[in-house]
């Protein structure tokens, strides 16, 4: 399957390595073992689809699950062309159209496209052909370079080698996955043993929250465009990351960079100025920066060449054309003009020398410095541009007549932008300046799109009859545009701030923000500064769409605050009270008394033994720094209250440990499971610290696995995540377990106590939008009990996949009228139980995590609530109206989630139960189970299944969410439901689903379908 010469990362690491952690993304971690594995998995899937030298383009998002495709496609000897999924599909089309693929990999699944390969007829000279990536074209067309296996990983060996990267280094994936650099960025850390530490879109929305999130994950090597981590340097704040190398690339250095980069992260950081064009595979050139003038205007240099590559210059007089020879170029251009690979000669002697398009020079010490282009090329914030690729795509919007993009630096700074000058036609004389943006956001990347825009009446010409450059850019800034005053302080902040971000003069409030040379980039940082002024948190696209800078002050004027919340100290005390989400727990799952479905288990599985004592301690510290884990529950005045144990040097816990080594793999997975559903089943006593209990059991082959439990009353489902995730990191990484950085659980729940008759007590807004919600009387459906006696509450499940059409139409519905997902679940439930059931009335509940306030998310407790979402049966409404009303039900349902359950219950006058729920007893939550070390749902695990253990739902349905498919899986109580009841309500629910995805006009359906039965 794996042909000898292509990449394979099991031949890259040694077998001491398999244990250590490799991959980091949003609190996942993958060991170099487990990616090895999950590329395996992955390459064996992929096999049935890919062949030896095909085109396959990843269209992903970036997460541990890009990595294993990208991994699994070069393991197979294939070809992978990156494209990043928020490109528009234009441009896609364009791309693919170019090098067409054989087959497309995307968050969605996978698929082959019947279409010819173009790598067999392109030469390759012995190489083993690796990737595509696109850069702009002069043309008008991007083009595609095909790299080379070996070139790639001499680089990326060299990078490591000579700047002593480790195991001990932990490197960022920043690069968007279409750009050359990103294969840096993957390949650096895992061939040398470091970590790849992958951020979320959260991470990457502003300079600040990336800065923050480099040092939070104490990322110790990055690649950076200048301009960009001159941003973070002026956003990062206390927030100073541990970097240990920054590479510099992308655009010209300045010594001024350089110096703002010094000033804010650590003085032993070294910076590195990497050049070489990706024709030449990643960088060709480096230059470790030294001492610097800031006041001194030119470029740092580039340096010197790296081994294995030489340079000259082409043409004659200062700032020739830089030309490079190596041995490590890429293979040329795919299906580009003659004239385009001519830049590429073969020596004869196993070197390609190509013309870059730079104009260079040599310095006095000997380092080449780049001064300029051969052509109009420029670099926008590290991306190539050819402005007349963009002229090209922007020829085609129909309000101009004709149209001159080209490139500008606004104000004298060294960041150039690109301006787009236009005459307008017919249609279009009444259009704004900025009319074309929205055609070129449909067809170019947003990273070239110009940012500057104005309609003039004529072009300027010289005497030949050729456009003037020179004066058009005189036309960027009419000459009528006043200086009006601000009229609000709001807008007098935003001039200010724009100013101060774009190095400028304040300008005025009607001003164009993109006008005024501000990137995408520029947005982001607005937006955070926006954030730490107004407590607001805007929407990059809705701040992007706007014209003027009053337009931008009034959007934060009519924006609501962002909840800011200060949760103080704590002060030591015998007792403590009990949080909403507690109180609510407690009176809803356990009115009468303890019960064991208020046990949670989680089996961790590690591929090495365990120490009991090493786990001991990890829990300890766990509890030394998480105060929900050190509470007890007992009994005050008739209520409940807690109680905390201080967890000292001499306190122990009793770790049981289980020997099944000696036992057939088959016998261990079974007592495993036994110990499991022991624990489930066991009451974990409220009264006693601890309330969470551990066990390890040795497994054949040196594994173990860790069976940890917790109360519900300490802890949730995203707190057992969290449990996991640092016993993990202690465990197989040594690292030290986290102190919360902002509060502990007492404190919010202290908090959260003596707020809630405040913020959610009679007369809120949250009890009146429940009472409207319970306007008229609801009568709870009860499902009749089939039998009584021992077992009866036992839970019970069965596991169906939503068949891939349905799929497939559920996710082009949702983006198409702009639903989520979950709301076409759920209505569709709701549609499928009014026909079985009979009733044109129904609630469901669905839980809402509760960790809206910032600091929460790294806190063990219970914040879970429970929400309700009402349902009435209407034979005049239509699909489509159906799903959108329950999503805004849902919308408005979280927004008010702070009322908490049992108080809803007690306002209806209906009674705690000990053994159902109150008011509904139908359930149903969303569950996500994409990304790398998630796998698609096991076949076995179709069809029924006994859960072992009792549960308080009726019945209880989780969408989940899997790389590839969904399954739905019905939990429910073993006394009131025989099979073909759970079958005939699993076929009626994606019957109604399928109805409603599969309406050709939803807008026009005349009503709700009926479910299938």
């Amino acid at each position: 399957m794996t042909p000898p010469d292509c990449f394979r990362l099991d031949r890259c690491v040694q077998p001491a390595q398999w244990m250590r952690t490799c991959v980091e993304c949003d609190g996942r971690t993958l060991s170099y073992g487990e990616l090895i594995a999950l590329v395996d998995a992955r390459a064996r899937e992929l096999a049935f689809l890919v062949r030896d030298g095909d085109v396959v383009a990843i269209r992903c998002e970036k997460s541990e699950r890009y990595v294993v495709d990208l991994l699994a496609v070069l393991a197979l000897g294939a070809v992978a062309m990156p494209i990043d999924p928020r490109l528009p599909e234009a441009r896609v089309q364009t791309m693919m159209d170019t090098v067409p693929p054989q087959a497309v990999i995307t968050d969605d699944g996978q698929r082959a496209t019947g279409r010819p390969s173009a790598i067999p007829g392109h030469p390759n000279h012995g190489e083993r052909p690796g990737y595509v990536m696109f850069t702009s074209g002069s043309t008008g067309q991007p083009k595609a370079i095909l790299g080379s296996v070996s070139a790639l990983v001499h680089f990326v060996r060299w990078q490591g080698a000579e700047f002593g990267v480790s195991a001990s280094d932990r490197v960022s994936f920043l690069t968007p996955v279409g750009f050359d650099v990103s294969l840096r960025d993957i390949f650096l850390p895992l061939l040398h043993g470091g970590v790849l530490v992958i951020p979320s879109d959260r991470h990457l929305a502003t300079p600040r929250a990336t800065a923050h999130w480099l040092a939070g994950e104490r990322v110790t090597v990055v690649h950076a465009v200048p301009s960009v981590a001159k941003l973070w340097a002026r956003a990062m704040g206390d927030a100073v990351p541990p970097l240990r190398l920054v590479f510099l690339a992308g655009e010209k250095l300045y010594p001024a960079t350089v110096a703002e980069l010094r000033a804010a992260f650590a003085g032993t950081t070294e910076y590195v100025n990497l050049y070489g064009p990706s024709e030449t595979t990643l960088a060709k050139f480096f230059f470790r920066v030294g001492r610097v003038d800031a006041g001194d205007p030119e470029p740092i240099p580039v340096g010197r060449p790296l081994p294995g590559t030489s340079f000259g210059f082409g043409g004659a007089g200062p700032g020739r054309e830089v030309v490079i020879t190596t041995r490590h170029a890429t293979l040329g251009y795919i299906n580009a003009p003659a004239a385009e690979n001519a830049r590429f000669a073969r020596n004869g002697d196993g070197t390609v020398s190509y013309r870059t398009g730079d104009l260079g020079e040599v310095s006095a010490a000997g380092d080449l410095v780049i001064v300029g282009r051969a052509d109009d090329e420029v670099k926008i914030n590290g991306v190539r541009v050819h402005p007349n690729e963009v002229t090209q795509a922007l020829q085609g919007y129909p309000g101009a007549q004709d149209i001159c993009v080209f490139a500008t630096t606004p104000h004298g700074g060294s960041e150039p932008r690109l301006a787009a000058v236009w005459i307008a036609g017919p249609a279009g004389q009444a259009l704004p300046h900025n009319a074309p943006r929205d055609h070129a956001l449909r067809h170019l990347p947003q990273a070239i799109v110009p940012t500057i825009w104005r309609k003039v009446a004529q072009f300027p010409r010289n005497a030949n009859g050729k456009i003037d450059r020179a004066r058009l850019v005189d036309l960027l800034v009419p000459a009528d545009e006043g200086r009006e005053a601000a009229a609000t302080d709001t807008e007098a902040w935003v001039c200010r701030t724009v100013g101060a971000i774009l190095a400028c003069e304040v300008p005025c409030a009607t001003a164009d923000l993109f006008g005024l040379g501000a990137t995408s980039i520029h947005v982001a940082f607005l937006i955070g500064k926006i954030e730490d002024e107004w407590g607001k948190s805007l929407a990059f696209a809705d701040v992007f769409a706007l014209a003027s800078l009053a337009e931008i002050a009034a959007l934060i004027e009519r924006s609501p605050a962002r909840a800011h919340v200060a949760i103080p100290d704590l002060s030591r005390a015998e007792t403590y009270v009990l949080s909403p989400q507690q109180r609510r727990w407690w009176n809803i799952y356990m009115p009468e008394g303890n019960r064991s479905w208020a046990t949670m288990v989680r089996v961790l599985k590690f591929d090495h033994a365990v120490d009991a004592r090493r786990l001991e301690r990890g829990l300890l510290d766990l509890s030394r720094h998480q105060d929900s884990m050190r509470l007890s529950f007992v009994p005050c005045n008739g209520g409940v209250v807690l109680k905390e144990t201080p967890v000292m040097d001499a306190t122990s816990l009793d770790i049981e440990v289980q020997d099944l080594s000696d036992q057939p793999a088959e016998t261990a997975a079974r007592l495993l499971n036994a110990l499991r559903l022991d624990l489930a089943n066991a009451e974990i006593p409220t009264d006693t610290w601890p309330l969470f209990r551990a066990s390890v059991a040795n497994l054949p082959g040196g594994r173990s696995a860790v069976v940890f439990a917790m109360h519900h009353m300490i802890g949730d489902g995203f707190s057992m995540n969290l449990v996991e995730t640092q016993l993990r990191s202690f465990l197989e990484a040594g690292r030290a377990i986290p102190v919360p950085s902002r509060f502990n659980y007492l404190a919010y729940a202290d908090w959260a106590a003596r707020e809630e008759p405040m913020r959610f007590g009679p007369g809120s807004e949250a009890q009146a939008y429940w009472a409207r919600v319970f306007a008229t009387p609801y009568r709870k459906h009860v499902f009749a009990e089939k039998w009584t006696g021992p077992g009866h509450d036992r839970g019970q499940g069965y596991c169906v996949q939503v068949p891939d059409a349905t799929r497939a139409a559920v996710k082009a519905y949702a983006r198409a009228h702009r639903v989520t997902e979950f709301s076409l679940y759920l209505s569709a439930k709701f549609q499928a139980l009014h026909r079985l059931l009979d009733q044109p009335d129904l609630v469901i509940g669905t839980p809402a995590a509760g960790r809206e306030i910032q600091g929460t998310e790294e806190l063990v407790g219970n914040f879970i609530s429970l929400v309700c979402v009402r349902s009435h049966r209407d034979a005049g409404q239509s699909a489509l109206d159906h799903v959108r009303r329950t999503m805004q039900d849902v919308a408005c349902a979280m927004t008010h989630q702070s009322y908490q359950y049992d108080r809803l219950v007690a306002d209806l006058g209906l009674p705690f139960e000990q053994s159902r729920f109150p008011l509904t007893t139908i359930f149903i939550s969303h569950l996500n189970f994409c990304g790398a070390g998630r796998s698609p749902p096991d076949p076995s695990e179709w069809g029924f299944s006994d859960l072992g253990f009792a549960v308080k739902f009726d019945k209880m349905s989780y969408v989940r969410e899997h790389d590839g498919a969904t399954s739905l899986l019905i939990q429910y109580r073993n006394n009131l439901f025989d099979r073909a009841d759970i079958e005939t309500f699993a076929s009626a629910w994606i019957g109604a689903l399928d109805a409603v995805v599969r309406t050709e006009s939803p807008d026009q359906s005349a009503a709700v379908p009926e479910a299938v039965v």
